[in-house]
């Protein structure tokens, strides 16, 4: 009888366990408005830290490929320049030069106040352009791009025990922001694209590509590159200036801010997996 007793009360706690699990369980599915929350009612801007490096990895002259594997041993010269973002010091890129079409230069890390120095035996070097580490780029210039000059010199420098070489002088800078009506028309529907106003730039110059396939890196530009439009507005008509749309492409764009001088001091980001827009 004892026993029994026993085995009931053992029961009548299990069975009483279980329904208060059950019991939270319920509660926790569905009852979510029991959890703590804040309503927000001002859209956060984007302010490009979680977006990452938006610009090239590498970029040199056309004499000089990214496969060199030579890498120049450090010496008692040196090569001297700057990192900047919008006209702002930038610590802590890693990088390095190409040099003389054959070399690289040792890997440098630009300091506080946003200079470098790379060690380099006495001698005459072209500058043919320079290798980011990427991830101290995604790091140090998270929301920027490349600025869209040169990225390399044309005139040798000489380095000597009497004075240092001159290298180059890397700016990043905001992309232009990009903003498309619709990722999908009919061939027979007005077609526009829009970006937003860039501080300093006074006309863009637009290029656009389509491609009837998203696996194919080579997509054809529409425009002819000595002769791409330029407009001072912020919106333009795709349809009104282009006879070379077709159903079943994707097609991508790519604005340039230019300045008083017409000199590029922008651009956008080019998405070489993806497009803006698909016509049907």
């Amino acid at each position: 009888m004892f026993k029994k007793f026993i085995g009931g009360l053992l029961f009548g706690a299990g069975f009483l366990f279980a329904i208060v699990i059950g019991a939270s369980i319920f509660i926790y599915f569905s009852a979510p408005n029991i959890v703590d929350y804040e309503e927000i009612s001002n859209v956060p801007e984007l302010d490009g830290s979680s977006l990452g490096f938006l610009g090239s990895a590498a970029a040199y002259t056309g004499g000089f490929s990214g496969k060199v594997k030579g890498v120049l041993v450090e010496g008692d010269g040196q090569i001297t320049g700057s990192v900047t973002a919008e006209g702002v010091p930038v610590a802590g890129l890693r990088f390095r030069l190409g040099l003389n079409g054959k070399v690289h230069s040792a890997w440098t890390v630009s300091d506080k106040t946003g200079s470098y120095s790379i060690r380099v035996p006495y001698g005459v070097y072209r500058i043919d352009g320079y290798e980011l580490d990427y991830s101290s780029a995604n790091r140090v210039l998270s929301g920027y791009t490349d600025f869209p000059g040169r990225p390399y010199r044309k005139q040798p420098i000489t380095v000597s025990s009497e004075s240092s070489g001159k290298g180059l002088d890397l700016k990043f800078v905001r992309p232009v922001i990009k903003r498309t009506e619709s990722e999908r028309y009919d061939l027979n529907e007005d077609i526009f694209i829009s970006w937003d106003p860039v501080p300093d730039a006074v006309e863009y110059k637009i290029q656009m590509y389509k491609t009837n396939s998203l696996d194919e890196l080579n997509r054809e530009a529409l425009f002819d590159w000595g002769q791409l439009p330029v407009t001072n507005a912020l919106r333009w008509e795709v349809t009104a200036n282009s006879d070379d749309l077709e159903a079943g492409y994707f097609y991508s764009y790519e604005i340039s801010a230019l300045d008083l001088n017409g000199r590029a001091i922008t651009k956008s980001v080019r998405d070489y997996n993806g497009y803006d827009f698909e016509i049907r």
